[in-house]
């Protein structure tokens, strides 16, 4: 009787390391699947920063150019056309520059334990 329960044990052993391997398997793919959850969502909350930063860049860039077409079409002194030009550019770069450090700071925020939450 024991001599037979050893033997049938012994035979059942490939079938076990089949049925361990497969929820090895199992639990790789929940696990993958986890971190393609977490980096989707990373990435959509990036990307709704990038393009809310992109359209204020729209905006100001539509808002100076708005403001020289009407300087050039009332026929404004070259020094207020100018004037405008200058502070449009530099507050667009202004912004350029302020979205670029805010989103390079989110996107740290993001990578940080504390940011996945």
């Amino acid at each position: 009787q024991s001599r037979r329960d050893v033997v049938e044990e012994v035979m059942k052993a490939p079938l076990r390391r089949l049925d361990n391997a497969i929820s090895h398997l199992t639990d790789c793919v929940h696990l993958l699947r986890m971190h393609a959850t977490v980096l989707e969502d990373i990435q959509s909350r990036y990307h709704k920063l990038l393009w809310m930063h992109r359209i204020q860049t729209f905006v100001g860039v539509s808002a100076t150019t708005g403001l020289l077409s009407l300087c050039v079409f009332a026929s404004a002194p070259m020094p207020v056309t100018g004037g405008i030009l200058g502070v449009g550019a530099l507050s667009i770069g202004a912004l350029q520059y302020s979205n670029s450090r805010q989103l390079s700071n989110y996107g740290v925020e993001l990578t940080n334990s504390d940011g996945l939450a």
